[in-house]
């Protein structure tokens, strides 16, 4: 038996166009995300990184005897890693058994959405006796 063909059989030339360019659209759509995904991926590791510094340098205030803890100046800062770090005591806050250590730390970082090498961060460390 023969079948008899119908106007219905596989696809248009117009369907297979619109479909082409749904497609097309879609991966420059995919293509277009993946630099954004990059640099994100890149400023995850940099905050890390930053991060472990900054718990290392709080981490060797809090084990310094209380007493010794002194200021660093900026021309003379802790180096961790590519980071450098300096702190000052802050005076109001000094107690007999309590003070606030006011750091600074300077590095590779993200301003927004770029990378620079000179971004610097502050953070403050409790010290108690």
């Amino acid at each position: 038996m023969v079948r008899a063909s119908s106007a219905r059989d596989g696809f248009s030339l117009v369907e297979v166009l619109v479909a082409t360019v749904i497609l097309a659209v879609g991966f420059l759509a995919m293509a277009a995300t993946t630099g954004v995904v990059l640099a994100r991926v890149r400023a995850a590791g940099l905050e890390t990184e930053r991060a472990v510094a900054m718990q290392e340098v709080s981490e060797r205030l809090r084990s310094t005897p209380f007493d010794e803890v002194t200021p660093r100046d900026a021309a003379d800062p802790l180096v961790v890693g590519d980071y450098r770090f300096w702190w000052s005591i802050v005076s109001e806050t000094r107690r007999p058994n309590y003070m606030e250590v006011l750091v600074v730390s300077e590095g590779r970082g993200v301003r927004g959405v770029k990378v620079g090498e000179a971004v610097q961060d502050t953070f403050t460390v409790s010290l108690f006796r």
